[in-house]
Parts: C-alpha cells; sequence; structure tokens
C-alpha cells in the first residue's frame, strides 16, 4: 500500500459545528489552501480516493475526512468506498490496538513505579511523547487561531502557521511507520475499527434534539422531591440549612447503624468511609436511604443544566462516542466543562447518551427534529447470542443456543427453574401475574452474569443494582449452579478460559475479527469473547446502517431507497436510535432490520439473533411496537 498522509487545519469545533470548515490541507512537504487552491485540495484528495493501492492515512481519520466532504461534496462516494475497501488508517486507532494486544488499553505501566498504572491518552501529541520520548508538539499557539487565516494567502502566513500542520502530518507519518512495521496480529481489526469511527463520528456531529418544556417538567420534579427530602435530612443534620450534604454527619451515621449490627463499613484507602449509594440502601436505615436519594437527585440537576443549555441555545446535544475499549465495546463521554464556562459552549459534549440515567422523565426530554420520528432498533439477547456462538465455535456445542433459535424464552425457562414454576406458565403471565414477572426477573441477572464467570457476592451486587433484584448469599449460590446445570456448555467454555489466563494473565484472541486483547485475568477472558462479538456485529450493522442513511446504499451497493435520509443520534450497545422521516418511517425500520439482521448472521452465524423496531414521538425505556393496519406507528404512553 502507498502511504497518504494527510491533515486539515479547520474553523474551531464549536456546538452544532462539529464538521467547519477546512481552511488549509496538509500533506507530506506541502501545504495547499483550502479557499485558493481548493481545485487542487479536490484533486488530490479525488486521485488518492480512487488509487486501490493508496492507504489513507491521519491522526482522527475521520474528523478530516468528514471535513473533506463538507467542502467537495463530490467526494463523498468515494470516501465511503474507501472505508468499504478498508482502505483507512487512523493513528490513533491502531495504537489502541496495539495497546490492547499488550494489556495496556489504557493502563500503562508507571514509569517509575511498576506495582502502578496510569491512564494515557491517545491524541496525536500524547502518542508521539510516549512513541519518541522527549517529544512536545506544539499546541497552543496556532493550533486554535487557523480560521482567522482562511482570506490570507498561505505564502503571507507567519512561519509557526506553516510550519505546525506540516508538523503534524509528519509525527503522524513517524507514528504509522512503527505501527506498520510492528506485528501484524496486533493490527488485523484496523481497518474495521477505523471504519466504526466514521460512522459514530457522523452520529455525534448529527446530535440529538432536546425538548425545553419537558427538561423544565423533569427540572421542577426533582426540585420539588429534593425539598421533601432536604426537610426531613436537615433535622438529622445530614443536609445542612445552606443546602448541602454533610458528608461527615452521614459517615458517623453510617457506622453507628452498622455498628449495631456488627458490621463496618467499607473504607477509602484513606481511611475515610466510603459513602456509596449502595452501601447507605443496605444499612436499612431511613435517613440514610433518603441521603443516597438526594445526593443521586442533586447530581441530577447538574445533567439538567446542560439540556436547558442546549435547548435555550437550539443546539442538540453531541456527546462523543469512544470506537474502542479494552473489552472491544463501544463508549462514551460525556465531556467536563471547564471550570467557570457557562453557556452553550459547555454543553456539547455535557452529557453522556449511551448509559443514560434510569431516572423517569429523563430520557423522555430528548425528541426527534421537526418532521421526524424516532426509531429503536434492537439486537434482542445479543450477549446470549454470542455467548453461545463462542461455545459452538470453540467446539463445546451450545445448549443455549439451541434454545434461542428454537424461540424459547430463555429467562422464564431459568426463572421457572428458580422460583419452581412451570415455563409455560410463567411464558404466559409474565406480564399480568407477580410471581411470573418476578421470576423471569430473577433470572436476568444470572443468565447476563453467569457467562462472565460471576460469583455469588458479585452477582448479589449485579441483581440489586441492574436489575433491582435481591438475592443472599446462598441463592446467589444455588442460582448459579442452576445456570451451569441448565447449559452444560459453561464448564468447558472456563476450563478454556482457566488455560488461556494461566497465572493470571493471558491474551484473548476474538474470534472471527482476530483483535487480540492482553492483560486478561478470568473474568476478562471470560467476558472478551461474547463481549467482543456483540460488539463486532454492532458496529459493523451500524456502518452499513449508516451508508444506507447517508448515500442510499449499503458497502454491498444494494439500495435503501427509505433509509437514504435518516440519521443516527445515539448507540448505545445493541440499540440503535435514528430520525426516521415521518412519512416512511415504517419503511425505514423495515430496510434498518433487514440490514441489522443480515450483519449480525456473518458476525453471529450459528445463533443470529432477531431485531424488534419501534416508533416513538420522544425517546422512553417503555416504547414497544405498535403496528395499525399491518405498518409501524409511534408507540404512546396510556397517560
Amino acid at each position: 500500500m502507498k502511504p497518504f498522509v494527510f491533515d486539515f487545519e479547520t474553523f474551531l469545533i464549536v456546538p452544532a459545528r462539529q464538521v467547519p470548515r477546512a481552511v488549509c490541507l496538509a500533506l507530506e512537504g506541502r501545504l495547499l489552501h483550502a479557499k485558493f487552491d481548493s481545485a487542487a485540495c479536490e484533486r488530490v484528495l479525488r486521485e488518492a480516493l480512487l488509487d486501490p493501492d493508496v492507504l489513507l492515512i491521519g491522526a482522527n481519520v475521520a474528523y478530516d475526512l468528514a471535513v473533506a466532504w463538507n467542502e467537495w461534496p463530490a467526494l463523498g462516494p468515494l470516501i465511503w468506498a474507501a472505508y468499504d475497501a478498508a482502505r483507512v488508517w487512523d493513528i490513533q486507532t491502531a495504537e489502541k490496538l496495539i495497546d490492547l494486544y499488550d494489556g495496556y488499553l489504557p493502563w500503562h505501566p508507571h514509569p517509575t513505579d511498576q506495582t502502578k498504572r496510569i491512564k494515557v491518552g491517545y491524541s496525536l501529541a500524547e502518542i508521539a511523547g510516549r512513541r519518541f520520548p522527549g517529544t512536545v508538539m506544539d499546541k497552543t499557539t496556532w493550533r486554535m487561531r487557523y480560521g482567522t487565516l482562511l482570506d490570507t494567502r498561505i505564502e503571507q502566513w507567519e512561519p509557526g502557521a506553516k510550519q505546525y500542520p506540516l508538523h503534524d502530518v509528519g509525527w503522524t507519518r513517524a507514528i504509522f511507520d512503527l505501527q506498520w512495521a510492528d506485528d501484524e496480529a496486533k493490527l488485523a481489526d484496523v481497518g474495521r475499527q477505523t471504519r466504526a469511527g466514521w460512522w459514530m463520528l457522523l452520529m455525534t456531529a448529527r446530535g440529538f434534539a432536546v425538548d425545553g418544556p419537558a427538561i423544565e417538567k423533569f427540572d421542577a420534579s426533582i426540585r420539588l422531591e429534593l425539598e421533601s427530602i432536604a426537610s426531613k435530612l436537615m433535622p438529622v443534620g445530614l443536609v445542612t440549612p445552606e443546602g448541602k450534604r454533610s458528608k461527615t454527619a452521614a459517615a458517623a451515621r453510617l457506622t453507628t447503624v452498622l455498628a449495631l449490627r456488627g458490621e463496618a463499613p467499607v473504607m477509602t484507602l484513606k481511611g475515610q468511609v466510603k459513602l456509596r449509594a449502595e452501601q447507605c440502601e443496605d444499612s436499612g436505615d431511613w435517613y440514610l436511604i433518603a441521603y443516597a436519594r438526594w445526593t443521586s437527585l442533586t447530581g441530577m440537576l447538574t445533567k439538567v443544566g446542560t439540556l436547558r443549555e442546549a435547548a435555550v441555545a437550539g443546539m442538540p446535544i453531541q456527546s462523543r462516542f469512544e470506537v474502542l475499549v479494552a473489552s472491544g465495546r463501544t463508549s462514551c463521554s460525556g465531556g467536563k466543562a471547564k471550570k467557570g464556562q457557562t453557556g452553550p459552549n459547555r454543553s456539547a459534549f455535557a452529557f453522556q447518551l449511551q448509559n443514560m440515567n434510569r431516572e423517569p422523565g429523563l430520557r423522555e426530554c430528548f425528541v426527534p427534529r421537526p418532521g421526524y420520528l424516532l426509531a429503536s432498533l434492537d439486537y434482542g439477547q445479543l450477549e446470549l447470542c454470542t455467548w453461545a456462538e463462542v461455545c459452538i465455535y470453540l467446539g463445546f456445542g451450545s445448549k443455549l443456543g439451541e434454545l434461542l433459535n428454537a424461540g424459547v424464552d430463555v429467562h422464564s425457562k431459568l426463572g421457572a427453574r428458580l422460583f419452581k414454576l412451570e415455563y409455560d406458565w410463567v411464558v404466559a403471565n409474565k406480564k399480568t401475574d407477580k410471581r411470573a414477572s418476578t421470576a423471569r426477573q430473577g433470572a436476568k441477572p444470572v443468565n447476563f452474569g453467569a457467562p462472565g464467570g460471576m460469583r455469588e457476592k458479585g452477582m448479589c451486587a449485579y441483581a440489586k443494582t441492574q436489575y433491582g433484584v435481591i438475592f443472599t448469599l446462598e441463592e446467589a449460590r444455588k442460582h448459579l449452579a442452576a445456570w451451569g446445570e441448565e447449559y452444560p456448555e459453561s464448564e468447558p467454555y472456563f476450563a478454556h478460559t482457566r488455560s488461556q489466563v494461566r497465572g493470571g494473565w493471558g491474551r484473548i484472541r476474538q474470534v472471527y475479527s482476530d483483535r487480540m486483547r492482553g492483560g486478561c485475568g478470568f473474568t476478562d477472558g471470560n467476558n472478551t469473547p461474547f463481549q467482543g462479538l456483540a460488539a463486532d456485529a454492532a458496529k459493523a450493522a451500524g456502518y452499513d446502517l449508516a451508508r444506507a442513511m447517508y448515500t442510499g446504499r449499503d458497502s454491498r451497493g444494494v439500495r435503501y431507497h427509505a433509509l437514504e435520509g435518516c440519521f443516527n443520534v445515539d448507540f448505545v450497545h445493541d440499540e440503535f436510535i435514528f430520525e426516521a422521516p415521518e412519512d416512511r418511517a415504517h419503511e425505514a425500520c423495515v430496510e434498518a432490520k433487514e440490514i441489522m439482521e443480515r450483519v449480525a448472521a456473518e458476525w453471529i452465524p450459528h445463533v443470529p439473533p432477531k431485531v424488534e423496531p419501534a416508533l416513538m414521538r420522544r425517546l422512553t425505556k417503555e416504547a414497544g411496537p405498535k403496528y395499525a393496519n399491518g405498518r409501524l406507528v409511534p408507540w404512546e404512553p396510556k397517560t
């Protein structure tokens, strides 16, 4: 492959403008002005995109290609074709894959104390500093000022303005050369992960719209509850008259309450009482439970403030999505506003969309733009399917896979066993009878937690925090044993993991994508194969969905009329949420379901998951599929 290293300098990224106007295009040893040399810029990029032997290389390369597409729209089909062919290389993603192989993503050994780890970043400057010790890149003098140079020819620029983008390209090439020379096994997945970064950047650029009146309603409900709780906590000193929590009083009360039970609180390394919500709730003390709730609600007000600022400014929430974490999954960053910063500039990333708090009313603050509906499509029981797939791939077979393929409700089946009920009765009554719904809900933490090797204590905490289910240690032990009997493939699966992580350190190869993760212990070694496979399938589906939305065709060239003009606005591990024009939202969901199920079957061929679509007028966890005359229509709440 012929390396083509490039980098754009642009106007500043600001809320609602994540892909700003280009000012100059930097190549190796060459600088072109985006305004005065526009034709030359487009020609150079077109030639590189058309040449099948060229590898396009950059740092956060998705941003640069989005800038190019925005500046020269005719390049759009060529950019998508380059991603189709895996001819795009992001050095930041590649560096993460290398660190993942070595077990260092994102925690590197401490430079002076090998017993400690330090969290590292993956900006161009940070990678260069690690790859070439002593390197310090100047990211302050000119980086934020290129918007002032749009109407000035390059010949008239100060030397520093010319050197900065050329230095960036030079360091990008130097880092790429080291990556390219590294072990191929470390970089087997770089093309697919780089491609996922592309559609996630487009999703960030679109953003998720918010509804001002819903935000104010949510805010009012929180403040009303806070006032009620504070009036009861102030007399016992857990909240001060100024409306601030008293950690000292809460720690003393927690210590006293636990002492009466012959227990001691969990302490920090500095010897202070940990006031975690679960410890306060487990105390059984009404005031401490209320204190935990008050603390949660005050934190929620910060989120509400972010949403309000976006609504007032008329802009969407544009959270950043990280394409790769150690498990192979994605993550989402809400970002942090600088101290003292106010107004819309602090709101663009100041919200975490992927793992949104379950507080009633929060999700309902997110809405589609006028003329659109929100479509939600998720893979049903995705990680159960991928655990079964991995077991089959490893040669163990899978009873779970057989049940899933037969359409058995595995939660009801295990729940019936755990709670000594009949399976058919649980299935028939799971929505109307409390015993049936409790049995099914009680099986979920076991079905989802046990494949990772979770033990009794962890199961108790997981069941409570994620599913609101209370297990004793003895119940958790019995439930895990029952799960193991239900799925005999679990024993060889765990034995296989132990063989891979002898001594508490192992390297796990991801099935089908060949991505490698080092530094795995027993739990990571169990979780990585099926969590990573689920993420790989979802990322691949996300790319084809986005391609159909922006170009009308998927990566195979198949035409999708209804999806063209739709836009992804959120991705939650196994769920896509996108805006669909109201007059063809049903057809868009049909096409999206077809793409998602086809891609999943390519990655999970033995136990392919199904997809269930729903339409809604605002985001809600309660929405489900609703049909009228054979067509999907928006789900509406009963009240």
